[in-house]
């Protein structure tokens, strides 16, 4: 008999905690919808330049610093893609802000990447990993002064 409870109540945990495993869902996203999104509009600060993986710029007058942003958007009724971009914009307008405080005008060579991951250094798409409840991604770049801004 105490051989069938362990059973059943070992049966009753596997229900229980399969369902709660963390999803992880990697998505390649393209650049230009994200910045022409509804989640953009007006968000970003024109004032600061930004320029992704090795996408041509102008001279570089002087090196600030580097910069990590995360974006963290909930899902909750958006589709994962969109939540994508908002965290996307999110990291941005982050990355936007470091910049202006260090008095750079441009954040130069911006990367993806996700926790310990390889950067993603692309000129038209980023790395987003939906999960259950939100999508995140982490971005950096180099936060400069550049010529003819």
């Amino acid at each position: 008999m105490n051989k069938w409870i362990a059973v059943i109540a070992a049966a009753a945990t596997a229900a229980v905690v399969l369902p709660a495993q963390a999803r992880n869902v990697k998505y390649m996203v393209p650049i230009a919808a994200a910045l022409e999104s509804p989640s953009a509009a007006g968000k970003l600060d024109s004032s600061v330049k930004l320029y992704f993986g090795t996408q041509a710029h102008p001279a570089t007058l002087s090196k600030v610093g580097i910069a990590d942003a995360t974006g963290k958007e909930r899902i909750e009724y958006k589709a994962d893609l969109p939540s994508c971009q908002a965290s996307f914009v999110e990291a941005l307008r982050a990355l936007q802000k470091n910049a202006k405080d260090s008095g750079a005008n441009a954040v130069i060579n911006i990367v993806s990447y996700f926790k310990n991951g390889t950067p993603v250094s692309s000129t038209t798409e980023f790395e987003c990993h939906a999960g259950s409840f939100s999508t995140i991604l982490m971005l950096k770049g180099e936060l400069v002064k550049i010529a003819d801004h």
